[in-house]
C-alpha cells in the first residue's frame, strides 16, 4: 500500500473517531437536560389539589424543551460530520486516486463500527435515557459517513476495477 493509501485510511479513522466522541458528548448533554423542571410533589390552590394538572404541564414543558434540544443537537452533528467528511470527501477520493481492496474492507468495518459506537456510547453518555434523541443522532452520523465516506470508496473502487478491466481487455 502507498503512502497516500494509508493516510487515507488513517484520517478516515480519525474522522470516524471524532463523529462517534461527538454523540456520545452531545448523549451526555443529553442525559443531564432531558428532564430540566422537576415534578410537583403538592400543590394546592384554595384547598384543590392540583398536583395532577401541573404535573401535566411539567412533562409537557420537558417533552417540549427534549425536542428542541434534540432537533438542534441533530443539525449541530450534521453541521460538525458535514465540515469533517466534506472536504475529506473531495480531497482524497478523486479521480487519479487507486483504491486497494483493503481500503474498501477498512471502509466497511469503519462505517459499521462507527454506526455500532454511536448507538452505544450515546446510550451509555446519556445514562439510557433519550432513546429516540440518540437514535437520530446516530442515524445523522451514520447518513453522512455513509454518504460522504463510505459510498465515494466503494465508487472509487468499483471505477478502479472498472479501468483494470478495461486496461486488461
Amino acid at each position: 500500500m502507498s503512502k497516500g493509501q494509508i493516510a487515507r485510511m488513517v484520517t478516515m479513522i480519525i474522522i470516524a473517531v471524532l463523529l462517534v466522541l461527538a454523540v456520545w458528548g452531545y448523549g451526555t448533554e443529553v442525559g443531564k437536560v432531558i428532564n430540566p423542571i422537576e415534578y410537583a410533589d403538592d400543590v394546592n390552590i384554595d384547598g384543590a389539589d392540583f398536583t395532577g394538572i401541573m404535573n401535566l404541564f411539567v412533562a409537557g414543558t420537558n417533552g417540549l424543551v427534549g425536542l428542541i434540544i434534540g432537533i438542534s443537537y441533530c443539525i449541530v452533528l450534521f453541521v460538525i460530520s458535514l465540515v469533517l467528511l466534506l472536504p475529506w470527501c473531495l480531497v482524497v477520493i478523486i479521480q487519479k486516486s487507486k483504491i486497494a481492496p483493503v481500503e474498501l474492507n477498512v471502509a466497511v468495518g469503519t462505517f459499521i463500527g462507527v454506526v455500532f459506537l454511536s448507538l452505544i456510547m450515546g446510550f451509555v453518555g446519556a445514562r439510557f435515557s433519550g432513546f429516540l434523541i440518540i437514535l437520530l443522532l446516530t442515524l445523522v452520523v451514520a447518513v453522512m459517513f455513509g454518504l460522504l465516506c463510505f459510498l465515494p470508496y466503494w465508487l472509487a473502487y468499483r471505477r478502479c476495477k472498472k479501468a483494470e478491466m478495461n486496461y486488461e481487455s
